[in-house]
């Protein structure tokens, strides 16, 4: 993908309408980016300016105080920047993350006003080189798409966050007993953990909706396990168009590549399943399907390449799901004409580079009648 180098009159137009994210008193050593750029904070370091208006990923991971060779997990936050807007944010070294105290008024007037001054230098100006991709590869993550995922904290963390249960009173640890006859082990200590609530990206639960509508016969059963459009009828429920769901597959992916939240790169991978092998949503939503190849073409291109080779090596999952695409989209005939020739010039494109074979199934993945 090209990337755009910033001339004269957009930096002038980013100076005058660019928004500004300062983040004070992140201890020096850690690491802070914005969308797919990545900075070691230096003593001068104070945020970032330039931001073009729109969605933008924040992402950071503190040093370690015991160990300063060391940084912290990722961990970032999504936010709309305004044209102008200033957001200014505080680090909590008890807490070790930003603090969700908001600064006075006052504070937040005296680094506004030295913004342009004693500040600047402090300031990254927003790599503008990257801003074109950051923008394809988001497109579709509108207000309404990132209000219904987005984690009720407000941050996205690689590393789940766990709260612990009551335990039962017959696991409860007695200090007076030998290790080796304690009752409580790792295995009852993970059993009784759960990933905090407030903490969970609130991805569409695909495995926990309906596969088939109820009534259905056993023919209908075989019909369902096999073409899933049921249950992206269902899934598109939550969203109020769409291409909405499209943003929630961006979302996956983003927070993946940038975010390095594993649980992203599982739905990522489920809602292409699903996607791929909907076949009759695919004449249902023409142009939420156009739209897709164009999303999928892109986040092909920009996956970085060990962890492309790990997305393809993973029980050859794409190979898998493409040849399961390519197949609905080509013996349909009633397939619309412009997704019909936009998936043609996609198959042609993986397969030229990544010499991928789509027109043989191998036996293990042929259709198994349902009973």
């Amino acid at each position: 993908m090209e990337s755009m180098e910033i001339d004269q009159n957009t930096a002038k137009d980013l100076l005058s309408h660019g928004a500004f994210f300062l983040l004070i008193d992140l201890p020096v050593g850690s690491t802070i980016g914005i969308d797919f750029s990545e900075y070691s904070v230096g003593v001068k370091f104070k945020g970032f300016k330039m931001i073009p208006p729109g969605l933008h990923f924040v992402h950071y991971s503190a040093v370690d105080r015991k160990f300063p060779t060391q940084t912290s997990p990722r961990s970032g936050f999504f936010h709309i920047f305004q044209p102008k807007e200033i957001y200014i944010r505080r680090w909590d070294g008890g807490d070790e993350d930003i603090s969700e105290i908001l600064l006075d008024p006052d504070e937040v007037q005296r680094y506004s006003d030295n913004l342009i001054g004693s500040l600047d230098q402090h300031l990254a100006p927003y790599p503008f080189s990257e801003y074109r991709k950051w923008t394809q590869l988001t497109n579709y993550i509108g207000v309404n798409v990132l209000n219904t995922l987005n984690p009720n904290c407000g941050k996205i963390r690689s590393v789940t966050q766990l709260v612990s249960l009551k335990y039962p009173q017959d696991i409860q640890p007695s200090e007076s007993l030998p290790t080796t006859n304690r009752r409580l082990t790792v295995d009852n200590l993970m059993s009784y953990m759960e990933i905090e609530p407030d903490s969970r990206i609130k991805f569409a639960q695909l495995s926990k909706l309906p596969r088939l509508p109820e009534g259905a016969t056993s023919s209908d059963l075989t019909k369902h396990c096999i073409d899933q459009s049921y249950t992206l009828d269902e899934t598109l429920k939550r969203y109020e168009k769409p291409d909405d769901i499209l943003g929630e597959l961006q979302f996956a992916f983003v927070t993946f590549i940038i975010g390095q939240v594993n649980d992203s790169f599982d739905q990522w991978k489920l809602m292409l399943k699903l996607l791929c092998c909907s076949d009759a949503a695919i004449n249902k939503y023409p142009s939420m399907y156009f739209n897709f190849i164009n999303v999928l073409n892109l986040q092909l291109r920009e996956v970085p390449e060990d962890i492309f080779i790990d997305i393809v090596d993973n029980e050859n999952f794409l190979v898998s799901v493409l040849r399961d695409f390519f197949y609905n989209v080509f013996c349909n005939p009633n397939t619309d004409r412009k997704v019909r020739e936009k998936a043609i010039v996609f198959k042609l494109h993986v397969t030229e580079k990544y010499k991928w074979d789509f027109e043989e199934e191998p036996e293990d993945e042929l259709p198994v009648v349902v009973t």
